[in-house]
């Protein structure tokens, strides 16, 4: 096996390779590879680099909602997320990393509430 790296055609390509033996490492959304590492046959494997691309995470609605109930409804919500603390509990339930940014802004949060 040379080590250029290559791209596949997809993930079950990838997989396959990972499982043959043919791949020493796959490089993927972080968040993904959790319920990937999770099925058994991946039990020998690991994720052991930090990331390094951090991709926020955001909900939208229409503009014309924007002020409207739905548009007030998920900026609420939003809030009372951050607020409670509930989506760091998610990531911590679901073992996703909680970004640093995350953690100040549901600190700053609830300092202002």
């Amino acid at each position: 096996m040379d080590s250029a790296a290559r791209a596949v055609e997809g993930q079950t390509e990838t997989e396959t390779g990972l499982l043959q033996g043919n791949c020493v490492g796959w490089l993927f959304d972080d968040t993904a590879f959790l319920e990937i590492l999770a099925e058994a046959k991946l039990a020998a494997f690991e994720m052991p680099l930090e990331t390094i691309l951090i991709q926020p995470w955001g909900i939208a609605v229409k503009l014309d909602e924007r002020d409207g109930p739905w548009g007030q409804f998920m900026s609420q919500t939003v809030m009372d997320w951050h607020r409670s603390g509930k989506l760091i509990a998610l990531e911590t339930k679901w073992h996703i990393s909680a970004a640093g940014h995350k953690l100040a802004l549901a600190l700053s949060v609830r300092a202002a509430c």
